[in-house]
């Protein structure tokens, strides 16, 4: 898998409107050793006039369930601590005490936002619990 930024999207468009999206894109990380196949979900988005009518649900379920049935080894998320709850209902589970880092070990940036994932191979499972204590570094924020 090669950093892949044409990301897979998941919208709902009604009468040629866009009401609601979500974008999957598909990176590798080197994690103590490991290179894992990763998908993010990104840029979630949802008109303020469709909000709270369960359009990001559904947008966040079929790109949930996309990464669910490829061929990553993890699924990761950044959101904002208000939105955990939402994330977590699709399954996702929230790494707030692990440390993300952008760049290498030897130049970063900390990053502050929350960090979600989903353990979708067993490569990603066996590894889950390093995640938790471990820095894990990213190229780029998605």
């Amino acid at each position: 898998m090669v950093d892949k930024w044409v990301p897979v999207l998941f919208s709902i468009v009604e009468e040629g409107q866009l009401i609601s999206r979500a974008e999957v894109i598909e990176v590798e990380i080197a994690h103590l050793y490991q290179i894992y196949k990763v998908c993010g979900i990104c840029n979630v988005f949802t008109f303020p006039l469709f909000r709270n009518q369960g359009y990001g649900n559904l947008v966040v379920e079929a790109a949930t369930n996309y990464i669910l049935r490829s061929d990553a080894d993890i699924g990761i998320l950044f959101c904002d601590p208000k939105l955990e709850l939402f994330y977590a209902s699709k399954g996702w589970e929230v790494f707030n005490n692990s440390i993300t880092r952008i760049g290498t070990p030897d130049n970063y940036k900390p990053y502050s936002n929350n960090r979600m994932m989903l353990f979708v191979s067993e490569k990603g499972k066996n590894g889950r619990s390093t995640f938790t204590h471990q820095p894990m570094y990213i190229k780029h924020i998605w």
